[in-house]
């Protein structure tokens, strides 16, 4: 993470507060500035204008009334100051949800490689305590500390005026024990960054047990392995270095607390010394005592205000920083401006001497791959599992960039194309079967209700053979996928999942169709039948099959088998068959295991 002071940090968060037009929070926290040290400043004058009045001798009645309106004006001034408090913090409160929609804009945007990895990961656990751990942590209350900060410090400047009038050492005397402070609050915030970065990692890992502990899938592991013992020892250990940084951050700032009382007891006492000599030596009146007494203690108030926005400013000046360094992570990487060539028609696809390999890899696992997929061809890839062909996928999608050599679509470099552009020739169901928890046709379409097409919708559905199933629901296509969100949502089973990817690649409409065995967790005829029904539907378009069960292929024009990220044999089933090379011993191997399978039935 690149080290922001908070002036870096101040800068950028209001640079973010303009960009998204929330300026009024400049008005509002102004307001309160001024108000914030003028209704101290009146009460503290209040006794000393009392005593004054009563020195005078006037008219009783009329010094009362001086005294209502001058109570009068305080309380309307400090109401007007509790709605600009009340009005800039529900700025803020907006403002802050505001980035949380730019962080899931961002997550959503950065390269998928970056995404994926643990490392992309981390840097959206860390940026998401800016804006998702409430107010007063992150964005919210850093930019409120900023405005406090002004308050305490224009507090400090206006009661040092009043102060320096009886004597300018006083002025230099509270100056110097501020500075203390300062110095000994910003020693505390470097050992406390030092601390906030290890509590990031530890968040990130107890995030993970939480969505671990609560995710369907593995509730099923959990119990029938028991392994509730070793995850809530997981949870202690993890809790347990947690607390341990949370007492060591606590420890950090006790220590300043102590200072702080320390240097205000030794301020107190030099202070309030000076002010009873100077009126024992008569050079004070007892008006200004009281007056300067009041400003004293009010000034104590301010510097303590200082500390503390200091500590907190410093403190979620991290947490910034790492929200701010999200937002720029992954730029730099190579993106095209270029529209698709030929856009929704089928496309020619071609590797040229393409290698790939995982950051946390040792070794690529593609190398050196020639490959085409011709316009309008229906190519299957297949291979043992770890052969590359998901890697090759996501190569082709744009989702990986090659280490080395080159991707064309109709001739053309992908990365001279923008991504948006060229996704939109693509229509893909991938290995991992997903549902949003929302309803039917928005899982279908993709987009707001606004944009949905009804007929097509219909069609698409109806197609995939999931209309009726679909109208026997109460709300319809409106009815919710999953109960997460909706308690009346439902629960989809394998094939009705792979009926609803089905209804969602149609929907799309796209010249290129992937499919990356997203029928793992069928049986093979039911899987052969959804083959059937996507070849049929896939007339006219580029189409690419990926499946470990190889008689699910035969359909393909041509077939290519990979092994450690080459190709090795490529043809037709016949053709292939005939050679009794890889794919015909792989083959057999699968048919010998479903006849014994049969037999076993029998």
């Amino acid at each position: 993470m690149v080290k922001y002071n908070i002036f870096h940090n101040l800068r950028f968060s209001l640079g973010l507060l303009k960009e998204d037009r929330f300026q009024s929070f400049y008005v509002y926290s102004l307001l309160h500035i001024v108000l914030g040290v003028l209704c101290p400043l009146l009460l503290a004058v209040f006794p000393s204008y009392v005593v004054g009045a009563m020195a005078e001798g006037g008219d009783l009645g009329t010094e009362i009334g001086r005294l209502v309106l001058f109570i009068a004006g305080i309380l309307f001034l400090h109401m007007a100051d509790t709605y600009a408090v009340r009005t800039y913090e529900q700025i803020l409160f907006l403002f802050r949800n505001k980035q949380g929609e730019r962080l899931m804009k961002k997550a959503m945007e950065i390269p998928f490689h970056l995404c994926e990895s643990m490392e992309g990961q981390r840097q959206f656990e860390k940026a998401r305590r800016a804006v998702y751990e409430g107010n007063q942590n992150g964005l919210e209350i850093f930019l409120k500390q900023f405005t406090e900060i002004c308050v305490n410090l224009l507090g400090m400047l206006a009661y040092g005026i009043v102060i320096g009038a009886a004597n300018p050492l006083f002025i230099l005397m509270l100056l110097g024990f501020t500075l203390l402070a300062v110095f000994a609050g910003k020693l505390t915030g470097r050992k406390d960054c030092l601390v906030q970065e290890e509590l990031g990692g530890e968040y990130t890992r107890l995030q993970y047990m939480y969505q671990a502990v609560l995710d369907q899938k593995s509730a099923k592991d959990i119990r029938i392995y028991q392994a509730q013992k070793w995850l809530l020892e997981e949870f202690a250990s993890i809790r347990e270095k947690t607390l341990k940084l949370q007492n060591k951050s606590a420890g950090y700032y006790l220590l300043f607390d102590n200072l702080e009382r320390i240097l205000s007891f030794v301020r107190d006492i030099v202070v309030y010394g000076g002010f009873i000599f100077l009126m024992y030596r008569g050079r004070m009146s007892i008006e200004q005592f009281l007056l300067n007494i009041g400003i004293a203690a009010g000034f104590n108030v301010w510097i303590m205000g200082v500390f503390g926005n200091i500590k907190e400013l410093a403190r979620n000046n991290t947490i910034v920083g790492h929200f701010k360094d999200y937002l720029s992570y992954g730029e730099g990487q190579t993106c095209g401006a270029e529209n698709a060539p030929n856009p929704k028609t089928p496309h020619t696809l071609t590797m040229e001497h393409v290698s790939f390999q995982y950051p946390e890899a040792e070794k690529a696992c593609i190398h050196d791959l020639n490959l085409t997929v011709n316009s309008g061809e229906k190519l299957a890839l297949v291979g043992i599992n770890g052969a590359g062909k998901s890697t090759v996928i996501k190569l082709l999608l744009g989702l990986y960039e090659p280490a080395e050599g080159r991707i064309l679509l109709d001739g053309t470099d992908i990365r001279r194309i923008d991504k948006e552009s060229y996704f939109r020739e693509f229509a893909v169901a991938f290995q991992e079967v997903f549902a949003f928890a929302a309803s039917i046709a928005d899982n279908v379409t993709g987009v707001p209700n606004a944009g949905q097409d009804g007929a097509k919708l219909k069609e698409k559905l109806t197609m995939a053979g999931l209309w009726e199933f679909t109208q026997k629901q109460p709300r319809k296509e409106r009815t919710s996928v999953t109960k997460a969100l909706d308690p009346e949502g439902i629960h989809l089973s394998g094939g009705e999942m792979q009926k609803l990817m089905l209804a969602r690649t149609l929907y799309k409409d796209a010249p290129v169709v992937i499919l990356d065995e997203p029928t793992a967790a069928l049986d093979p005829i039911a899987e052969h039948e959804l083959y059937q029904k996507y070849s049929l539907l896939t007339q006219g378009k580029t189409s690419v099959f990926i499946s470990h069960r190889l008689s699910s292929t035969r359909f393909c024009d041509r077939i290519l088998f990979l092994e450690n990220g080459k190709v090795v044999e490529t043809g037709t089933h016949e053709e292939l068959m005939s050679r009794k090379g890889k794919y015909a011993n792989m083959y057999e191997i699968q048919a010998k295991y479903y006849r014994k399978e049969e037999q076993d039935y029998v």
